[in-house]
């Protein structure tokens, strides 16, 4: 099957394939996945054109003048000639459609969700129209594609297919190892990675491990984050409920350093109201952790409705204080084992590749 990949997005900042490639590994690893048994090319846009190869994947990099009318960029993909088209992002309609003219009707036409807002105005009557020229949406879990289904702006649900956005660039390390590195404390540690913004709701999770250890005074909880705006605020909360010694705010660090951290932890935390997908909480179970997440859809797919993980509801804080006990009790080494299996079976690149090709033959 010849496959290709493409969005009606262009990236700026990037002049150079590698750098664009190491930003987009997580689906880039799926890309690799179908490669093995298929042809696979992917159609980018920065700030660079040529052709670029790796692990079985062809990158086109190109330039489209007008992204409106995208002619150039639908006429390579008819000379390419390919079976089936992801396209990623779900914000294109009116591109969608002229795709779709483009190629005529034998193409399977696949719609990536990345957790788009519901279009409202004219943008739904166009986003209806589009629907009849799509074969299937690819969202994370069937919940997220509820309101599209309300909104009838997808008109039958046997379009929704369960599919991952992307897979997790880590693998777990030596726990002694990754310790060595982190220099981690505490009995057991927990673990948040994330922005920290009202989405992510960093005060319900502060005052939930607070909570925590009033019965568990050797947890630790640390947290990084990517953004600075709210650490006087959260130095202030941790201040105030006078847990300074058990929480620590850790701030940036490198991506590539949170595999030693997702190795020498106990659990990853999650207290976010929404999410497109939760890679952080899915590089997480990729090295062992268990997760202590919110109840919400891209949640409940990546535990398998809490078959893998405990939920709480979001913004409850006394909820995830009972999650953190109960996460306590458990025997982690059989648990480390589930969460691995769990992840090898239906959240690596590999299972994502064939969910991606289930989708593809379901029509």
């Amino acid at each position: 099957m010849k496959i290709v990949s493409l969005s009606y997005a262009r990236t700026t900042g990037f002049h150079d394939p590698e750098s664009w490639l190491q930003r987009v590994k997580p689906y880039g690893l799926v890309l690799e996945a179908l490669a093995k048994k298929h042809s696979v090319i992917s159609i980018e846009q920065i700030e660079y054109e040529g052709q670029h190869s790796i692990n079985g994947v062809e990158y086109y990099f190109i330039h489209v003048k007008n992204l409106r009318i995208p002619s150039t960029l639908h006429q390579l993909v008819k000379k390419i000639n390919p079976e089936v088209v992801i396209v990623h992002g779900l914000n294109h309609p009116l591109q969608m459609i002229q795709l779709r003219k483009a190629l005529g009707k034998n193409i399977k036409l696949l719609a990536q969700s990345h957790a788009e807002k519901i279009p409202t105005g004219w943008r739904k009557w166009i986003q209806r129209s589009a629907d009849r020229y799509v074969d299937a949406y690819l969202f994370t879990s069937l919940d997220m594609a509820t309101k599209w289904l309300d909104k009838k702006l997808i008109a039958q649900k046997e379009k929704i297919k369960e599919v991952m956005v992307g897979a997790s660039t880590f693998k777990p390390m030596d726990a002694s190892s990754a310790k060595s590195i982190t220099q981690t404390k505490g009995e057991p540690v927990f673990l948040f990675v994330g922005r920290v913004d009202d989405n992510k709701d960093p005060i319900t999770l502060i005052k939930g491990f607070a909570l925590h250890l009033a019965s568990h005074p050797t947890a630790t909880l640390y947290i990084i984050f990517q953004n600075e705006e709210k650490r006087v605020e959260l130095e202030s909360v941790i201040k105030q409920l006078s847990v300074q010694d058990r929480i620590h705010l850790l701030g940036k660090l490198a991506h590539n350093d949170l595999q030693a951290w997702y190795s020498s932890v106990d659990f990853i935390v999650s207290t976010s109201h929404a999410e497109a997908f939760g890679m952080a909480v899915a590089e997480a179970m990729s090295c062992g952790c268990f997760p202590i997440v919110t109840n919400i859809p891209s949640f409940r797919k990546l535990t398998d409705n809490g078959n893998f993980g405990i939920l709480f509801e979001p913004g409850d804080a006394g909820q995830l204080a009972a999650a953190l006990g109960k996460a306590g009790k458990l025997n982690l080494d059989i648990e480390r084992k589930k969460i691995l299996a769990h992840y090898s079976n239906h959240l690596s690149a590999e299972a994502i590749a064939e969910q991606i090709y289930k989708a593809a033959n379901s029509f």
